[in-house]
């Protein structure tokens, strides 16, 4: 199984890592799981245009999206081909 990780930028301007996400990712891989891991936060002004075209190519059977906010996550979902 392949597992697609997305960690959206935060309301802070200094952000931290998306730990949790990391941790998932690691306990996932444990079990033999693919993981690979997008950090929005990097470039939370930049589109999903680039981590849709590097999802095509990697193909996830399922795709977790974290975030501080409810609202952002839905927002963010709707805007790309995730749902």
């Amino acid at each position: 199984m392949k597992v697609a990780l997305i960690a959206l930028p935060g309301k802070q301007t200094n952000q931290i890592p998306p730990l949790t996400l990391a941790y998932v990712a690691a306990a996932l891989e444990q079990r033999r799981i693919i993981v690979r891991m997008y950090d929005h936060i990097l470039n939370a002004t930049g589109s999903w245009h680039d981590i849709e075209r590097r999802q095509q190519t990697f193909q996830p059977q399922r795709v977790i999206v974290g975030g501080e906010d409810s609202r952002t996550i839905e927002q963010a979902v709707a805007d790309s081909s995730l749902s």
